[in-house]
């Protein structure tokens, strides 16, 4: 079935269900693989995506910090010039304000000392996943009222 479904395809990326990627990596073969009409293919067994508790849009007081975190799925490549399939290392980068953020090129990043409103967002294998907006709360401070009356009034 492989050959006959696959073969001189441009098939670069396959996403699946977590737990059918052996499945497919039986299926499709060194002799289905060696058709392929690209360098490589990738089976994805999850999209990148953000920490749950990771939302669209945070508030913090300045200097606190914030953890951001890329979850991603098992992914195995094949070189169809080889013909073996291994698991793949992707590569990851967080940006700030569209900018790269240097060295940070972990699953998780921490947002230290935050002094201004700014997006977030990194960039998993090519793939763009959704901003971050680290927002500045406004925390007002209340200067206490203080009152005495005093206990003996003293005459000249």
């Amino acid at each position: 079935m492989g050959e006959c479904a696959f073969g001189f395809s441009l098939l670069e990326s396959i996403y699946t269900d977590d737990g059918y990627a052996e499945t497919l990596m039986d299926i499709l073969d060194s002799n289905t693989m060696k058709n392929m009409g690209v360098d490589y293919t990738k089976i994805m067994e999850r999209q990148p995506h953000y920490h749950e508790d990771i939302s669209s849009e945070h508030s913090v007081a300045i200097g606190e910090s914030i953890s951001l975190d890329v979850i991603l799925g098992t992914t195995y490549i094949q070189d169809n010039t080889a013909v073996t399939w291994k698991q793949h290392v992707p590569q990851i980068q967080w940006f700030k304000d569209g900018d790269p953020i240097p060295d940070a090129r972990e699953l998780k990043y921490i947002v230290a000392d935050i002094k201004e409103d700014s997006t977030y967002y990194a960039i998993v294998d090519e793939e763009r996943l959704h901003d971050i907006q680290v927002k500045l709360e406004v925390i007002e401070f209340f200067k206490p009222f203080v009152s005495f009356t005093p206990s003996c009034i003293r005459k000249p």
